[in-house]
């Protein structure tokens, strides 16, 4: 009896091992994406056995990482993704002897990296290179200098170099354009600056004439460096007066008189102030004007003729006959001389015209020639009372004549001989036959009276 019994039990345990179902584990879904930056998701987990989920990856990190038969879900976080390329991790999830790996792809991020920094040009131009690393495509612009910076390469690569090419800057400003860099949502600027042209430009005559007497003149220039003046020829004659100076530079210059008988030459300097630019003009300045003319005047007899007069002059002059001396003419002969022609005198007096010399340069009176013709003969009656007589002057040009001084003796050489003494004080009758004259000076004479002046 007993022996049946135990047989009964060892039945009963064979049938409850073969009663005992096979594992079972369904994981849903088992592959996943995400993006490039954190996040959470889940997996359906059904089992006829407990369940573990385990990480393989650091950067997923569990949730719920274990549970039992039955329906339920692993949640997981994961990490943000920094670098810039796509990342791979899994999740295994084990029941029994059972195994299911679910397997997550976490996009790159989005990134662009410019290795490029602000550029500066000098006004020739030249070229410059920008390195850019990027994993998404990228768009280059230029603001505020198309017309001068000019891309090279179009096509965005992995890594790529973008070149560029600056014109030169023939402008007188400093110009500047900026060259922006946008991908992967954000945006590098680098900002090219290329320098003027420098320029020292002279606005005015590179040539002054200037009288002997001196004189101001004004030198007008535009520059973008700076302007400083230099008299380098004429230091001694030429001086620099203070004015404003702006950006349109004016320099005033003053010139003392050439009293010496040569034209002088001086030369101004003008600079920037770097002393790169150097732009110059010429100060010319006449002698002063001189002349000398022999003789100093002119005498024709009443039946008239020619006369020469020389003239030395270093500069231009003009001959002048007064207009109402219309029995006077004249005409050049050659550079140095003129000829002066008088028609006869039929008047019944001397006549005179006073010529003048006049400086072409200047315009002023270089000299004054008086030309006399004489007419008829002239007569000065007067009566002298004393005994030490001088006798009047006689005004006019080469003045001749002869003196009866009234005690019957004579002189033939008026006007070398102008003075006479008497014997004894008493009362002279004095008379004075003369060509020439135009008139009588009276000047320190005394003790005459009752003078006849019908010849004048």
């Amino acid at each position: 009896m007993k022996k049946s019994i135990l047989i009964s039990l060892a039945a009963l345990v064979a049938f409850a091992f073969s009663c005992t179902p096979e594992p079972t584990l369904s994981v849903s879904p088992t592959t996943l994406s995400a993006g490039p930056e954190a996040g959470s998701n889940a997996v359906n987990v059904t089992a006829n056995n407990a369940w573990t989920a385990k990480s393989s990856d650091g950067w997923i990190h569990i949730s719920t990482a274990s549970g039992e038969a039955g329906e339920g879900r692993v949640s997981f976080t994961y990490d943000a993704n920094a670098s810039s390329d796509e990342r791979t991790g899994t999740i295994t999830i084990s029941s029994a002897s059972l195994s299911q790996t679910v397997t997550l792809t976490q996009a790159q991020a989005d990134k662009m990296i410019v290795a490029g920094s602000d550029q500066n040009f000098g006004p020739e131009g030249g070229n410059f290179s920008v390195k850019v690393q990027s994993n998404v495509s990228y768009s280059v612009e230029i603001t505020g200098g198309t017309d001068w910076v000019t891309r090279s390469t179009t096509k965005g690569l992995a890594e790529s170099t973008e070149s560029f090419t600056v014109a030169p800057n023939e402008g007188y400003d400093t110009r500047t354009c900026e060259i922006t860099f946008s991908g992967a949502g954000t945006k590098h600027t680098i900002k090219v600056t290329q320098g003027q042209t420098d320029a020292l430009i002279l606005d005015s005559d590179a040539e002054y004439t200037v009288s002997w007497k001196g004189g101001t003149f004004t030198v007008e220039l535009k520059s973008n460096v700076g302007c400083k003046a230099f008299v380098v020829e004429g230091e001694s004659w030429i001086s620099r007066k203070d004015t404003k100076a702006l950006e349109e530079y004016q320099f005033a210059f003053e010139v003392d008189k050439n009293e010496g008988k040569k034209a002088r030459e001086g030369r101004i300097e003008f600079r920037d102030v770097s002393g790169n630019k150097t732009v110059s003009v010429t100060v010319i300045q006449h002698s002063k004007p001189y002349i000398k003319v022999t003789p100093e005047s002119i005498s024709f007899e009443k039946e008239g003729g020619e006369a020469t007069l020389s003239i030395d002059s270093n500069t231009g002059f003009t001959v002048e006959i007064p207009a109402d001396a219309d029995w006077l003419s004249g005409r050049p002969d050659g550079d140095a001389a003129y000829i002066f022609t008088a028609g006869e005198n039929t008047a019944s007096a001397t006549r005179s015209a006073t010529v003048r010399i006049i400086s072409d340069d200047d315009g002023d009176i270089f000299a004054e020639v008086l030309v006399v013709q004489r007419g008829p003969t002239q007569t000065l009656r007067f009566n002298f009372t004393g005994q030490k007589l001088t006798l009047p002057t006689i005004l006019g040009a080469n003045v001749s004549g002869k003196t009866n001084w009234g005690d019957d003796s004579s002189e033939k050489n008026y006007p070398s001989v102008m003075n006479k003494e008497y014997k004894k004080q008493g009362t002279y009758p004095v008379t004075i036959v003369f060509y020439g004259g135009i008139g009588v000076k009276f000047t320190g004479v005394t003790g005459i009276d009752e003078i006849d002046l019908s010849s004048f």
